[in-house]
């Protein structure tokens, strides 16, 4: 991806793949792009968040054949800078009664003291339905938010019925450069 000016008007609906959104190796497995549902009966949505029907797409992690504690890193393209009140909107969907949980981070990738901060963390079944999350990035309160990714982190729970799912990212209030 090239470099490109951040600002809330961009929204990652998955319908032409990743968007610049990849798969972090630090993950035990890898986020699916799917749209009608998923593999594995009471569990994952049926249709995606953008157009509400089957056409539609979405990313999920299959909990399905993976193990308790397993998770899948989802990370954003790198912002190379933005202003203190950007924030990341998503759609997530938790349905089954194996859920575990869905974590947002921020890795700060300078290069003198790189860390990884947790935003925020979304734990159990949500029930059937989309729901939204707002997530601030700037948790140190600084005045420009620089060298940073999102990550997406979901976590396999205690059976097959726990299938996570995530559409419709989105930068708010964010003026700045992403790559």
């Amino acid at each position: 991806m090239s470099k490109a000016a951040l600002n809330f008007s961009h929204v990652t609906t998955f319908e032409s793949g990743f968007d610049g959104w990849t798969q972090d190796p630090r993950g035990d497995f890898n986020w699916t792009l799917d749209q009608a549902g998923t593999e594995t009966f009471y569990t994952g949505p049926a249709v995606d968040h953008t157009f509400k029907n089957n056409s539609g797409k979405y990313l999920y992690i299959e909990a399905d054949g993976r193990s308790k504690g397993d998770f899948a890193i989802l990370s954003s393209p790198l912002i190379e800078s933005a202003l203190a009140t950007c924030q990341l909107s998503f759609w997530f969907h938790m349905y089954g009664r194996g859920i575990d949980k869905l974590e947002v981070f921020v890795d700060h990738l300078s290069s003198t003291f790189p860390y990884v901060e947790i935003l925020g963390s979304i734990y159990g079944n949500q029930f059937y339905n989309w729901d939204e999350r707002i997530v601030r990035l700037n948790v140190r309160q600084t005045d420009v938010i620089k060298n940073v990714k999102v990550l997406l982190r979901a976590t396999r729970g205690s059976n097959e019925e726990g299938d996570i799912a995530i559409d419709d990212i989105s930068w708010q209030n964010c003026e700045g450069t992403i790559t």
